[in-house]
């Protein structure tokens, strides 16, 4: 029995496209693997939500969820002994690409449209990665906006050490508000 949940991605175009031409890859449903083999296995971050909560708002939950990749080459520097959540892609168009790129350390920036309170694509909460050896394709779930968090976290722990300033603490609620 496979264990997972079905996700639809979908291609961001790049800022230097203007006439894309629809491929295969660019929209594919599949699933997430779960494995369930690693029992211990605990999901740390969940996947954001289309709509920011608020009180005012009783937004409805599609089935499937919708993640945007970003087909731009992107390195990811992440935080010690921060956890991640890493799911395998069912194989598809998509992970076929991917793979035949052959290129193991670029990372593909993964976001949920109208996650924050702005609309539209904004902070990643993951990336899609090859795996070193080429032979599936991960999803690493991080915490959401991470680009935005890892260079603070890292300011705490090395510059700080874990004693934040002022300006730490208010650049850190502009991160989470």
């Amino acid at each position: 029995v496979i264990s997972g949940v079905v996700i639809q991605f979908e291609r961001l175009p790049c800022d230097a496209e203007r006439n894309m031409v629809a491929e295969i890859w660019h929209s594919t449903r599949r699933m997430i693997l779960v494995n369930k083999a690693n029992s211990s296995q605990l999901a740390h971050w969940p996947l954001p939500e289309s709509y920011w909560p608020t009180r005012d708002v009783r937004m409805i939950r599609t089935a499937i969820p919708v993640v945007y990749f970003s087909p731009e080459n992107k390195r990811v520097n992440v935080v010690d002994n921060l956890p991640f959540d890493k799911y395998e892609l069912e194989p598809s168009p998509l992970t076929q690409y991917i793979l035949e790129l052959r290129q193991p350390t670029v990372c593909w920036h993964t976001f949920v449209k109208n996650s924050s309170r702005e609309k539209g694509v904004k902070g990643p909460f993951g990336y899609l990665k090859a795996s070193v050896k080429g032979t599936c394709v991960n999803m690493f779930v991080m915490p959401y906006n991470y680009p935005a968090l890892f260079p603070l976290l890292e300011q705490l722990i090395k510059e700080y050490r874990m004693q934040p300033t002022n300006q730490w603490i208010t650049d850190f609620k502009t991160y989470i508000g």
